[in-house]
C-alpha cells in the first residue's frame, strides 16, 4: 500500500532550505537575488564616515574553456574561481555569482583606494587557471571597482562598476581599474589671467633654477633665480655676477657641458646636459639643465638656462649601475644566462653570461612557437614546454621546467633548468617575464665513486626532477642541495639536514600525508633504519611548490654509507609526476600496490593505462616490459633476499624512468611500463637503454647479488588512436620471450604482426601435440598431389632463375594447403642456427625473415626433433580461453620437412599453419628432390648472370675518379662504403647463388639510392658510392634507408659506414672515414666463421686470442719530474708469441684496425687495467691512476660507452677518476661528432686525454675545440726540445694553455735528463719515458713502484 503519511518539517529542515535557496547551485556563493538584497541593506546601514566598494570579476574568453575542454571543464572552472574568491574576501563580506562567469564582491566600512587596489590586484594574480592537459587553455580575470562615499543606489553603484569592468577589458584583459566616486573636476572660482600672476613670486617658488648664460670667449652667468642659487646651496645675495661658469662645474664633466652649449647656441637648438655643480668647489650636487638660445641685447650670444636637481635620481642611477656590475659579477661565475618575454609582443630575447642580447633571430622569436618551430627545443620537450609557455602568457607569476634546450653555438643539446618571475604594471596587468636559464649538471661532483652522485642521470630523471640533495646523517650537515631549477648548495653550507627536511614535510599539502611519511623527514629515524639494513625508500604525495601549486611528486632516499669514513648519507630525489599519471585523475576503483615492489599492482596498472589511452590523443604511446632475468634462480628468490632485490629494482625504475610514466608489477619478475606520450621511437630506446645502464651502476654498487641478473626490456609503440595495453604489454612481453638467452642487458622493440607470427614458433607447453611421421612412407600421392606435384616441377623445369625457381614452388605448396607462410631454413654455424633462404607468405601476412634468420635452433624443438629423427614432424596447438576473439582463437597447426643432403640434414622445408589437406604429405616426398637439385642447375648460369648484374666500374676506374672528387669541383660530399665480410665463406656455407644475389640485391638498392654515375665495385664484396652536392640531411637518410634495406634482407651480414663533409675535403680522405666507420661494425655472420680476423693467414680472434693468453698487459710509470714520486701509469698491450715471446703493437694494430676489430682490445686492455687497479686496492697497495688508450674506431662504435660503464660498474670500489682513456691518432671522424662522443664520456664522469698530440695536424683543431682532461705531448716533440727552438716555443705555448685551462699536460718519450729539466723550466711537471723506466708487467710494477722496499731508479737528485 501507499504511504499517505507527511515527512514532517523541522525547523532545522526548513532552515536548510531557506540558506540553499540563497545560494548559486553551482558554485556554492550567494546568488544573485541575494547579493542584491545584501548589498541594498548594507548601503542604508553605511555611517557618515564610511565608503563602500563594488567589485565585479569576469572571467576571460570563458567561452574557450567551453568549446575546447567542454562544459564539465567549465563547470569545474566557476567552482575553482569561486573557491578562489572566497579565500581573498572574508566570510563577513558580501560575494556571489550574478550569473554565467561574471561574479561580485561588496565591501563596506573605512576603506581606502590602496586597499582596494590591493584587492583587485589579488584577484588577477591568483584566478589566473591553467586548465586541461592535452590541450591547456589560460584562464585569467578582469575586475571592475567603483569605490564610493555613502549615500549611493546598488543601481548606481553596479553601473560605475561595469563601466570600469568594461575599461578593463577594452584595455587588453586580465588586469583591473579603479573608477572613484571622487573621479573627475572640482568645480573653482574665478580664473586669473596670467598676468596677474607676479613674475618674482613664480621665480622665487619655483623647482627648478633658470639663468642666462653668455656665450662669449668665457661663458658667463649675467642672472641666475633665487631658485638657481637655493640649488647650489647659497643666498642670493652672496651669489655675485656676472661670474663665469667654469668656477661652479666639476672639472671632469666642463669640457663636455661647453661643447654641448656652444654647439647649441651655433644650431639654435635645445641642448640637455647632466654635470656636476657645487658654490664652494666640495660639496658637489648634480643637475639637469636645458638650455636654447634667446634674444637678448648684448654683444655675444645669450642663453637661458633652466637647472633642475638631479642629485637623488643619480645616486640610485649610480647604485643600480654597482647592483648590476655585482649582479653580472655573480653571474660571470655560475652557468645561468638570463631570458625575457615581452607580453605584449610575444617577444623572446635571449642573453648571454656576459649580459648582452644575444639574438636568436632577426628581431627575436616568437615565444614559444618559433623557438619549438626552429629547433631551440628538442622534440622530446616540446609537450612540456608548451604547457610552461602557456601558464607564461596567461600571466603566470612564478613558473620553472626542465628542458632540453639546443646551444646557440655548439649547436648541441643539454638540459637546463628553465624559471621566470612576471613584472606587473600599475593595474595589475603581466607585461614581462623575466627568467634563467642554468644548465642542469646530471652528475654533482665532490664526492667518492660510491655515491650516486657521480652517475650521469638519464634523460627521464633530468627533466621531472624538482630537488636533489646530499646530506651527512651523522654529521647533521648537507653538502649539496639542488631545488627547482637553482643551485643552493653554497647558501645551506652551514644549514642542518634536519632543518631542509623538516622545511620540505612543511611542504606536503595533507596533514595526513606528512604523519604517514614520518620518519622519511625526520634524521634521527633515518639514521635508525640505515642502522637495520634499510637502504632505499619512496613515497609518491601531494606537495606545495614554492609558486603555490599543489602536484603530485615521487621521494625517493637513497641511504649508503661512506667506506672511508663509516658515516651514513641520504641522496634524496624528488620528481614531478605527470597530471595524466597521478593517482587522483579520477581512475575508477582502488590504487593497489604490489605488496613486495610498492609499483601498482597488474590490474590497478592496466586500468589507469587503458584509461589513458581511451582519450583521443596525437603520437604514439608505448608499452615497456622490464624482465629482470635469472631472478627466479637467484639463491635468494623467494626469501627475503629476493623481495629485497625485487623491491630495489622498483624503486630504481621509479627512479630512473622520472614521473612521466605508469609503473605496474607484471609479474614477480616483470615491470610494466606505460608511456602515455611517445616522440619517437628512436628517443624512446635511448631513454629505456640509459635507464638499464643507470639501473645497474646504481643497483650493483657494493651489491653482488646483481652480478647474475640480466636485464631484458621488450617495447611496443603504436599510434595513440590503435594503441591497447593489454595487447601492447603482451607484445612486449613476448619480445622479452624472444630474447630470453641475451647474454648482456638488451632493450629490444616488437614488429606488430611479424611477432605475434613469431611467437607461435616458440613452444607453448602442454597445449603442443607433437607427432613424427616418415617422409611419404608407403602413402601413395592422391591424383590432387599429383597435379600439384606436376605443376611445381613444370615451374621448376621452366624458371630462369634459382629465385624464380623455389619461389614458384613455395608458392603452390601454399596454395595448395591454404597455409600462412611456407619457407626454407637452411642451418648455419655448425647446425646450431638457421637462415631463412626463400620464403613466400600468404596475402596480409608480413615477412619473418629477417627475424628469423640467425636465431638458435635450439629454440625451436621441433626442428630440433625433426633433425634428430631425419623425419617430417607435425605440430597442432589448441588455443587458450583467455585468447578467444583475438588472432589466437584458432587451432594452428605446423609441419617441418628435414632437407637431407647425402646423409646430413642441411634445413628444412616449413609449412605454417596449413588450412587445406592435412592428411596429403605424399607430395613432400616428391618435390624435396626435385628442390635439392636447383642449386646445383643453376650455379653455372647464376654466376653468369650475376657477373652482367654487378657490371659496375672496377678498382681501376675509382682510382681514375676519386683524384677528382674535391672540394674544388664539389660543393659537398657523401660517401658509403659498404663489404660483405668474408665473402668466400658465404659461397662455400650457403651457395654461390645465395651469395651472388646478396651482392645484387646490395648494388641494385645503392643504384637506386645514390644512381650509377659514380657507383664502384672495388672488390668482390666491397662498394662505394659517391652522393655530391647534397645536403648532409638528404644523405644521411638516403643511408638509413639503404641501411633498413639491407638490414632486413639480410640481417647482420653487411658492414656499411658513410662520411660527408662540406667546405675542405677530398674523396679519397672521405672514402678513408667511410671505411673506418664500416670496420666499426660488427656483422655478426650467421655462418660458421669467426667475427674477426677472417682469412686463416691472420690467425684466431682477438677475444679467443685475448682469452687464450696471446695478450697482456704492460704498465709504463707516470713520473712527477720534481720529487720523482709516482703519479699514475699507461697501461699498454702487448702480443705473446707461442714460446712465450713478446712482441710490441705495431705486429698487430694496423691489422686490427684494417679488419675494425681494434675494439675488441681495446675494451679487454680497459678491463684488464681495472681489474688489475682493483687487486692493487684490496692487497692494500693504494689506488693508481691508469690511462688506457682508445681508438677512434673504438670511440665512435656506439656502444663503447655503454661498454665502458658496463666493465666500470663491475669494480665500484675503484674511484672513477682513476681511470683515464686516451684518444689516439688512428681514425677519421667529424670534428662535431667527435666533441658531442667526448662530452657524453665526461658526462659520465669519465677522464679523457689527448695522446700524441703534436704527431698530426689533425690534433691542432681537436686540441682548440675539444676539452680534454690531459694533453700527452708526443715523443716527436720532446725528441730535439733541448736544442731546437720551435720546439721549444711549440711547447712552451701548449704547457701555458693546459695550465690556464686546467688540463694535466704529461711529455712522453722523455728519454735524458736535459729533456727533464727543459720541461720543469716550461712548467711541466709530469712525464713518462725510457730515462725513468720502460712499460712492464704488472708484477713488475707492483714490486717496483707499490711495495715498501721495492728498488726504484728515483731521479729525484736531478732536479736539486
Amino acid at each position: 500500500m501507499r504511504d499517505n503519511r507527511e515527512t514532517p518539517w523541522t525547523d532545522e529542515t526548513i532552515r536548510e532550505l531557506q540558506r540553499q535557496a540563497t545560494k548559486d547551485t553551482l558554485s556554492g556563493l550567494l546568488n544573485r537575488a541575494t547579493v542584491e538584497q545584501s548589498i541594498k541593506q548594507r548601503l542604508q546601514a553605511m555611517g557618515p564616515e564610511d565608503s563602500c566598494a563594488l567589485f565585479i570579476v569576469d572571467l576571460d574568453h570563458f567561452k574557450q574553456v567551453n568549446d575546447t575542454l567542454g562544459h564539465r571543464a567549465g563547470d569545474q572552472a566557476i567552482r575553482q574561481a569561486a573557491q578562489i574568491l572566497s579565500g581573498i574576501f572574508r566570510a563577513k563580506e558580501v560575494v556571489g555569482r550574478l550569473g554565467g562567469d561574471e561574479f561580485v564582491a561588496f565591501l563596506c566600512g573605512q576603506l581606502t583606494e590602496e586597499l582596494v587596489r590591493e584587492k583587485a590586484a589579488e584577484i588577477c594574480g591568483k584566478l589566473s587557471l591553467a586548465l586541461g592537459d592535452q590541450k591547456a587553455v589560460n584562464l585569467t580575470a578582469s575586475v571592475g571597482v567603483y569605490l564610493a562615499r555613502r549615500g549611493q543606489e546598488f543601481e548606481g553603484l553596479y553601473q560605475a562598476a561595469d563601466l570600469a569592468l568594461y575599461k578593463a577589458k577594452k584595455a587588453g584583459r586580465h588586469r583591473f581599474v579603479v573608477k572613484n566616486s571622487r573621479d573627475g573636476q572640482e568645480e573653482g572660482g574665478e580664473l586669473l589671467p596670467i598676468s596677474a600672476i607676479p613674475l618674482s613670486g613664480l621665480l622665487e617658488d619655483l623647482g627648478s633654477g633658470i639663468a642666462l648664460l653668455e656665450m662669449g670667449a668665457a661663458l658667463r652667468l649675467i642672472y641666475v633665480s633665487p631658485s638657481f642659487c637655493r640649488i647650489l646651496g647659497v643666498e642670493p645675495g652672496q651669489f655675485a655676477l656676472p661670474k663665469l661658469l667654469a668656477e661652479v662645474i666639476h672639472p671632469d664633466d666642463w669640457v663636455d657641458l661647453e661643447k654641448t652649449l656652444r654647439a647649441g647656441v651655433d644650431s639654435g637648438a635645445l641642448i640637455e646636459h647632466t654635470h656636476r655643480v657645487s658654490s664652494d668647489g666640495e660639496h658637489w650636487v648634480w643637475w639637469n639643465v636645458r638650455g636654447k638660445r634667446v634674444a637678448y641685447n648684448s654683444a655675444d650670444p645669450v642663453m637661458l638656462i633652466t637647472t633642475t636637481d638631479v642629485s637623488s635620481f643619480k645616486e640610485a642611477e649610480l647604485r643600480q649601475e654597482e647592483a648590476v656590475q655585482r649582479l653580472q659579477a655573480a653571474f660571470d661565475q655560475t652557468r645561468r644566462r638570463m631570458w625575457e618575454v615581452d607580453l605584449n609582443t610575444g617577444l623572446f630575447r635571449a642573453y648571454g653570461r656576459d649580459g648582452q642580447y644575444r639574438p636568436l633571430g632577426e628581431s627575436g622569436l616568437r615565444f614559444p612557437n618559433q623557438l619549438v618551430e626552429e629547433g631551440w627545443v628538442h622534440p622530446s620537450s616540446v609537450l612540456r614546454f608548451r604547457a610552461f609557455a602557456g601558464e607564461l602568457l596567461g600571466g603566470r607569476a612564478r613558473g620553472y621546467g626542465n628542458f632540453a634546450i639546443r646551444d646557440k653555438d655548439s649547436g648541441f643539446y643539454s638540459w637546463a633548468a628553465v624559471s621566470y618571475r612576471m613584472m606587473f604594471d600599475d593595474v595589475g596587468r603581466a607585461v614581462r617575464a623575466v627568467g634563467v636559464i642554468e644548465d642542469l649538471p646530471q652528475s654533482l661532483q665532490g664526492h667518492g665513486t660510491w655515491s650516486p652522485d657521480q652517475l650521469a642521470l638519464p634523460e627521464g630523471l633530468v627533466s621531472d626532477l624538482i630537488v636533489r640533495m646530499r646530506a651527512n646523517l651523522d654529521e647533521d650537515r648537507v653538502e649539496a642541495l639542488w631545488v627547482e631549477g637553482t643551485d643552493l648548495s653554497a647558501q645551506v653550507q652551514h644549514t642542518l639536514c634536519s632543518q631542509v627536511l623538516q622545511m620540505e614535510k612543511g611542504k606536503i599539502f595533507a596533514k595526513e600525508e606528512q604523519q604517514a611519511f614520518f620518519a622519511y623527514f625526520d634524521r634521527e629515524h633515518l639514521r635508525q633504519l640505515f642502522r637495520e639494513g634499510k637502504r632505499w625508500l619512496w613515497a609518491e604525495y601531494r606537495r606545495v611548490s614554492s609558486t603555490g601549486d599543489i602536484g603530485w611528486v615521487r621521494h625517493i632516499l637513497y641511504l649508503a654509507e661512506d667506506p672511508a669514513t663509516g658515516q651514513a648519507y641520504v641522496f634524496v630525489y624528488l620528481l614531478r609526476l605527470d597530471p595524466r599519471c597521478q593517482p587522483e585523475q579520477g581512475h575508477g576503483g582502488e590504487a593497489r600496490r604490489d605488496q613486495v615492489s610498492q609499483l601498482y599492482d597488474r590490474a590497478t596498472a592496466a586500468r589507469i593505462a587503458g584509461d589513458l589511452f581511451a582519450e583521443p590523443g596525437d603520437g604514439n604511446r608505448a608499452v615497456a616490459i622490464f624482465q629482470i632475468n635469472g631472478l627466479p634462480q637467484h639463491p635468494a628468490a623467494g626469501g627475503p633476499g629476493g623481495d629485497q632485490l625485487r623491491y630495489e629494482i622498483g624503486v630504481g625504475l621509479a627512479l630512473a624512468l622520472g614521473g612521466s610514466c605508469i609503473l605496474g608489477q607484471y609479474s614477480p619478475d616483470q615491470v610494466a611500463v606505460v608511456f602515455p606520450a611517445v616522440t619517437a621511437r628512436e628517443y624512446l630506446r635511448r631513454r629505456l637503454e640509459e635507464a638499464v645502464a643507470f639501473l645497474r651502476q646504481l643497483l650493483s654498487a657494493g651489491n653482488p647479488a646483481w652480478e647474475g641478473l640480466r636485464l631484458l626490456v621488450g617495447a611496443s609503440v603504436r599510434p595513440a588512436s590503435s594503441g591497447e595495453v593489454h595487447a601492447m604489454a603482451a607484445q612486449a612481453a613476448q619480445v622479452c620471450e624472444f630474447w630470453w638467452n641475451a647474454a648482456a642487458d638488451t632493450v629490444a622493440f616488437a614488429q606488430d604482426e611479424e611477432d605475434r607470427d613469431l611467437s607461435r614458433l616458440l613452444p607453448a607447453g602442454t597445449r603442443d601435440q607433437v607427432s613424427i611421421h616418415p617422409m611419404g612412407a608407403k602413402q601413395p600421392m592422391s591424383k590432387q598431389e599429383k597435379d600439384v606435384a606436376l605443376d611445381a616441377i613444370a615451374a621448376m623445369l621452366t624458371a630462369k632463375t634459382l629465385d624464380a625457381s623455389l619461389l614458384a614452388v613455395l608458392r603452390i605448396i601454399g596454395n595448395y594447403y591454404a597455409a600462412d607462410r611456407v619457407y626454407t631454413l637452411m642451418l648455419v654455424e655448425n647446425s646450431r642456427a638457421v637462415v631463412m633462404t626463400f620464403e613466400w607468405t600468404s596475402p596480409h601476412k608480413p615477412s619473418i625473415q629477417h627475424a628469423v634468420s640467425g636465431m638458435r635452433l635450439e629454440r625451436f624443438p621441433l626442428l630440433e626433433r625433426c633433425m634428430g629423427e631425419r623425419a617430417p614432424a607435425f605440430l597442432s596447438r589448441q588455443p587458450q580461453e583467455r585468447e578467444a576473439g583475438s588472432a589466437f582463437d584458432q587451432p594452428w597447426h605446423y609441419a617441418a620437412f628435414p632437407l637431407v643432403r647425402g646423409s646430413k640434414v642441411v634445413g628444412f622445408l616449413c609449412v605454417e599453419n596449413p588450412q587445406a589437406h592435412p592428411g596429403d604429405t605424399a607430395l613432400f616426398a616428391a618435390l624435396i628432390p626435385f628442390m635439392l637439385q636447383q642449386r646445383e642447375r643453376f650455379s653455372h648460369r647464376e654466376r653468369a648472370a650475376g657477373d652482367q648484374l654487378l657490371d659496375l666500374p672496377d678498382l681501376r676506374a675509382y682510382m681514375e675518379s676519386v683524384c677528382t672528387l674535391t672540394s674544388e669541383y664539389y660543393i659537398s660530399l657523401g660517401v658509403v662504403c659498404i663489404s660483405v665480410p668474408d665473402y668466400a665463406s658465404l659461397n662455400g656455407d650457403l651457395g654461390f647463388e645465395y651469395a651472388n644475389r646478396m651482392l645484387w640485391y646490395v648494388a641494385k638498392n645503392l643504384k637506386e639510392l645514390f644512381g650509377e654515375g659514380l657507383l664502384f665495385r672495388l672488390w668482390d664484396a666491397e662498394f662505394v658510392a659517391f652522393s655530391p652536392n647534397t645536403t648532409k640531411e638528404v644523405f644521411l637518410g638516403r643511408c638509413g634507408r639503404l641501411r633498413s634495406i639491407l638490414q632486413r634482407r639480410y640481417p647482420r651480414m653487411v658492414r656499411i659506414g658513410r662520411a660527408w663533409s662540406e667546405g675542405v675535403f677530398t674523396g679519397k680522405r672521405l672514402v678513408e672515414t667511410a671505411k673506418a666507420a664500416m670496420q666499426t661494425e660488427s656483422a655478426i655472420l650467421p655462418i660458421d666463421m669467426p667475427a674477426v680476423f677472417p682469412r686463416e693467414s691472420q690467425g684466431p680472434a682477438v677475444l679467443d686470442a685475448a682469452q687464450a693468453g696471446n695478450f697482456t698487459v704492460y704498465y709504463q710509470p707516470k713520473i712527477d719530474m720534481r720529487t720523482g714520486a709516482l703519479v699514475g701509469a699507461e697501461a699498454l698491450v702487448r702480443g705473446v708469441g707461442g714460446d712465450g715471446s713478446i712482441f710490441p703493437p705495431a705486429q698487430f694494430i694496423q691489422l686490427l684496425e684494417e679488419e675494425g676489430t681494434i675494439r675488441e682490445l681495446d675494451i679487454f686492455v680497459l678491463d684488464q687495467a681495472l681489474s688489475q687497479i682493483d687487486r692493487w686496492r684490496e692487497a692494500g697497495l693504494g689506488v693508481v691512476p691508469v690511462a688506457v688508450n682508445l681508438s677512434r674506431v673504438t670511440v665512435s662504435h656506439p656502444n663503447t660507452l655503454a661498454s665502458v660503464l658496463a666493465i666500470q660498474s663491475r669494480f665500484p670500489q675503484v674511484p672513477a677518476q682513476t681511470m683515464e682513456l686516451e684518444i689516439t691518432e688512428r681514425g677519421e671522424m667529424e670534428l662535431s661528432e667527435f666533441q658531442n662522443i667526448v662530452e657524453q664520456f665526461r658526462g659520465c664522469g669519465l677522464r679523457i686525454g689527448l695522446d700524441d698530440f703534436g704527431s698530426q695536424y689533425a690534433n691542432l683543431s681537436l686540441f682548440t675545440n675539444v676539452r680534454f682532461d690531459t694533453v700527452k705531448l708526443d715523443r716527436s716533440l720532446i725528441t730535439g726540445l733541448a736544442r731546437n727552438p720551435i720546439n721549444r716555443m711549440l711547447v712552451q705555448d701548449i704547457v701555458e694553455i693546459c695550465g690556464a685551462y686546467g688540463m694535466d699536460c704529461v711529455a712522453e718519450g722523455v728519454e735524458a735528463l736535459e729533456q727533464s729539466t727543459v720541461l720543469l723550466e716550461m712548467g711541466c711537471v709530469h712525464a713518462q719515458g725510457f730515462y725513468y723506466d720502460r712499460p712492464m708487467p704488472a708484477e713488475a710494477f707492483e714490486q717496483k713502484y707499490l711495495r715498501p722496499g721495492g728498488e726504484r731508479r728515483e731521479k729525484e737528485d736531478a732536479h736539486e
